[in-house]
């Protein structure tokens, strides 16, 4: 079975591409490929102006430094008994080498950036709720001043008004750091709040892109009506 095939689409500077599918459309196997998590068996990559390569090889990691990855499941990605300031600090070790304390002064930036108090700081992970995490981790994106940030199904887990609260922060941080997303989401309203463009993905292949008004009032495809619909019958 091919989880994704022949997709091609490009993500300008300070753009939000936003996909949409249902589950075992491909969403998260595009994004795990362009992290590099995943090999593909054909095509490329291409990430400012240079192919990317997968894998952890010295060549892979550099290739990646300006980009960073938000998950779904934020707490599964700290280590276990990580405090708040030290899970955000591995977010600038990948990207540069820094002293202690300069590099504790950019992870206290960006947590004050997305709203973690310093009484937070020497919190561990574990201890904090679904959307504090959920800042935790975007404040860790953001410390090494990425150009991409892949944003998979990061709203998803948390009720309705966290939600709006984390679609609000994500907006006026990429105005703020003028910083391009690729926001992966089976919510195509999420999306279209936050996106300049939206792709469909259906079994693997993007089978209709345009603007949010596009999609949201004139979609050209059954499968984008019917996503449409389940978004009005909830």
């Amino acid at each position: 079975m091919v989880a994704v095939n022949n997709v091609s689409f490009s993500i300008e500077e300070g753009e939000c591409v936003g996909i949409i599918g249902e589950s075992g459309s491909g969403k998260t196997t595009l994004a795990s490929l362009i992290a590099g998590f995943e090999r593909p068996d054909s095509g490329k990559i291409i990430f400012q102006g240079k192919r990317l390569y997968c894998g952890q090889s010295r060549t892979a990691r550099n290739q990646r430094r300006n980009m960073q990855v938000v998950f779904q499941h934020s707490a599964s990605s700290f280590q276990p008994r990580s405090t708040v300031l030290d899970g955000v600090c591995d977010g600038i070790r990948y990207k540069e080498s820094a002293g202690t304390a300069q590099m504790r002064d950019r992870a206290a930036k960006a947590l004050y950036q997305v709203g973690i108090p310093e009484s937070y700081f020497q919190k561990k992970c574990c201890e904090l709720s679904g959307g504090e995490c959920q800042r935790v981790a975007i404040a860790r994106a953001i410390s090494g001043g990425p150009q991409l940030i892949l944003l998979d199904e990061v709203t998803s887990a948390l009720d309705v008004s966290i939600q709006a609260q984390i679609m609000h922060l994500l907006h006026d941080l990429q105005h703020e750091m003028s910083m391009s997303y690729l926001f992966i989401s089976h919510d195509i309203a999420v999306v279209a709040g936050l996106c300049d463009k939206i792709l469909v993905l259906k079994n693997g292949c993007i089978i209709e892109a345009g603007t949010p008004r596009d999609i949201l009032h004139n979609p050209k495809e059954e499968y984008t009506k019917q996503l449409m619909l389940s978004v009005l019958t909830l």
